[in-house]
């Protein structure tokens, strides 16, 4: 896929902050992240890892960092169906 399609391709315009925010919820611990007014982070700094960032109650960015030395099994089944469908936070 070409980068500005990429970057241009509201990927989150279905799915609800709230949504997401309980879907990751049931992933991973939440954890502070004080330096980012506007994001809120799941995970750990040295591990598994999802940032969500809202402006104006509106989905702008979700970062996702799976650590591969430690594979947490139980995590990656659900963000797979999350990659396949919104549905699936239901």
């Amino acid at each position: 896929m070409d980068l500005e399609l990429f970057e241009s391709t509201d990927w989150w315009k279905s799915i609800s902050k709230q949504e997401l925010e309980t879907f990751f919820d049931k992933s991973l611990c939440r954890y502070d992240t004080p330096w980012a007014k506007d994001t809120k982070s799941w995970g750990s700094d040295d591990g598994d890892r999802i940032e969500l960032t809202v402006e104006d109650e509106t989905v702008q960015d979700v970062v996702i960092r799976i650590d591969l030395r430690n594979l947490n099994l139980e995590l990656r089944s659900p963000l797979v169906l999350l990659a396949q469908s919104e549905d699936s936070l239901s």
